[in-house]
Parts: C-alpha cells; structure tokens; sequence
C-alpha cells in the first residue's frame, strides 16, 4: 500500500501545481485507500516470531496512523480547518500515544524506523501532553541515535515552536526536508 499512496500524494501534488484545489479526479482512489487503511488489522499478519505480536501489532499501529495523516494531508491543504478533521487527527495522536512512548524510549528493534511516522503523528500535534511524549522518544537514547532521528526531531521542535498556524502538518516536513 506505501508505494500507492506515495503516487497518490505525488499525483496530489502535481494537480496543486496546475492549480486544481477542490475535489480531484484522484478522490476516489483516496477514498479507497483511505477506507483500506483504516480497516487494515495487524494481528492479521504472520510476525515469524521475530518480535512479540504485541510490540509489531504497537509499530503497524503508528504506521498505520502515520500513513493516513500523510494521505490526508495531500487532500486538505488545511487540516486545521475542518473542525471534524482536526479533532479526527488528535483521537489518532491519542490513539497511539501509549505505543509511541513504549517503543520510542525503548530498547524496542522498531525505534529507528518508526521516524517516518512519528514524524508525520508529531507534526499535527497541538496538545501538550502529545507533545511532550513525542519530544521525549525523540530525545530517548540520544547518543545512540542516528542523525536523521535528530534532524526529524528538529523539525518538528520548529513546527511546534512557530505560532503561525501554517507551520502545521506533513506538508511542512516535506517542503523542509526538500529543502535539506
């Protein structure tokens, strides 16, 4: 499913580009992989007992999380406003905020690939006891941790830091790390 949703966002993009804003030829396609991801159940999958189903079942749940933030932000240029929207992207920080800390500060083999979306979860963080536990599994084990943790994590300090309400949101982490 990444590399679908990938094109989409791409395809998403380029119709900015040409100046199409409101409902897309792509919405449909959205709305599948939409629907797809949200009943998408990992205690479904065979783990090969390389980790506790349980801690696997935690890291698809922040992907899971993480690839529909990152989907809906292609289609809503502002996820603020749409108060629907926007309550929607705290209940799925809520959602995973015991998982994010119990992998982010441990010594849990998902950790490191779990930047992605923790970074994607982090950036439509407003309240701050979300923004305290993502700050806090950023930080964890820092001397072990690689430079794109760190720089991912610089980021989202910026976004969270700048009072303009369009520094918000995957949009902003892709055009920063573009710019990088």
């Amino acid at each position: 499913m990444v590399p679908e949703i990938s094109q989409l966002v791409e395809a998403r993009r380029e119709e900015e580009k040409r100046g199409i804003i409101g409902t897309t030829a792509f919405q449909e396609q959205y709305d599948l992989l939409l629907m797809r991801l949200e009943g998408y159940n990992a205690f479904e999958e065979d783990t090969n007992g390389l980790c506790s189903r349980e801690e696997q079942a935690a890291a698809v749940m922040i992907y899971q999380h993480g690839l529909i933030v990152y989907l809906q932000a292609a289609f809503f240029p502002d996820m603020l406003a749409d108060p629907n929207l926007a309550a929607e992207l705290d209940n799925r920080i809520e959602q995973t905020m015991g998982a994010f800390y119990s992998l982010f500060v441990s010594e849990s083999p998902y950790r490191r690939m779990l930047l992605w979306p923790g970074t994607m979860m982090a950036s439509v963080a407003r309240r701050q006891e979300h923004i305290h536990v993502f700050r806090a599994g950023f930080i964890a084990r820092a001397s072990r941790t690689p430079g794109a943790v760190k720089m991912g994590a610089r980021i989202v300090e910026l976004l969270w830091s700048d009072p303009d309400s369009r520094a918000f949101g995957p949009r902003v982490i892709v055009s920063v790390y573009k710019l990088l």
